[in-house]
């Protein structure tokens, strides 16, 4: 007899809001920002802007700026290092959460 049980798809609860500081500040168009706040999940707005861009970075960059108001530009000039702390840090938003390494799976 074949299962036709759906797998669970039930996302992990993400603490919201995620802050992260930027040392040093972006700078862009007479704004500073000294930190990247995401204060909900992705929508499929968010998902859709990424299709403006080509490429995996830009389009992680152009998914960074529409969860956090940051600008594009502002945010290319993160360093390599600091880009993907972020993106780490923003991955969980994705259901792309690390699996667990104990209990069932």
């Amino acid at each position: 007899m074949t299962d036709h049980t759906l797998p669970d798809l039930t996302l992990p609860d993400i603490d919201l809001p995620i802050e992260i500081p930027l040392d040093p500040p972006l700078a862009h168009a007479g704004r500073t920002f000294d930190r990247l706040v995401v204060d909900r999940e992705p929508n499929v707005g968010d998902l859709a802007a990424m299709d403006a861009f080509t490429g995996d970075v830009m389009k992680s960059v152009a998914l960074f700026s529409s969860l956090t108001g940051v600008p594009v530009p502002a945010l290319k000039v993160l360093s390599a290092r600091r880009f993907a702390e972020v993106a780490a840090r923003l991955e969980p938003l994705l259901g792309n959460a690390p699996a667990p390494t104990d209990g069932p799976t």
